[in-house]
């Protein structure tokens, strides 16, 4: 089973016991585990840091402490923000988020389309001189491994 979690709020939509983000996936997973039911959460959207959303610190903590949660780079930032400091910072964290998760490399593509053109995450995808092997992981391998497109 694949659950897809979006970052959109703090707090998820209709959250079990209003709690926050982190509890919520440590929950649900808890709760697959205990029905039988091997499940993977792919977060879709690190989302931008502006105090509604969960920092990306908190994301990468996830996705570092459960083998079975994935994250893609939507929601990064929006328009030019690639090219400032903001986008430098969110680089930095998506480069974190890589160390922390190596050797599984737990990171896919993902856009904000239309709000941020494709051709910008693709560059800002290939800004982060990555390896050949982990460009594939980012930008196809880590999809059909969890998707099983293979």
């Amino acid at each position: 089973m694949i659950i897809d979690a979006h970052t959109h709020i703090g707090k998820l939509p209709n959250s079990l016991y209003g709690e926050s983000y982190g509890k919520n996936l440590d929950l649900i997973l808890n709760e697959a585990k205990e029905g039988g039911v091997d499940a993977l959460i792919m977060i879709a959207g690190m989302e931008k840091e502006d105090g509604r959303n969960p920092t990306t610190q908190s994301l990468i903590n996830l996705v570092s402490d459960h083998k079975n949660v994935y994250a893609d780079m939507s929601g990064l930032v929006i328009g030019d923000e690639l090219q400032t400091a903001y986008g430098e910072m969110m680089k930095k964290r998506i480069k974190e988020l890589i160390e922390y998760t190596a050797p599984e490399f737990k990171l896919l593509y993902g856009t904000d389309w239309p709000l941020c053109h494709m051709k910008q995450y693709i560059e800002f995808a290939h800004s982060l001189d990555l390896k050949k092997d982990d460009l594939e992981k980012l930008f196809s391998g880590n999809a059909k491994k969890i998707f099983k497109l293979d």
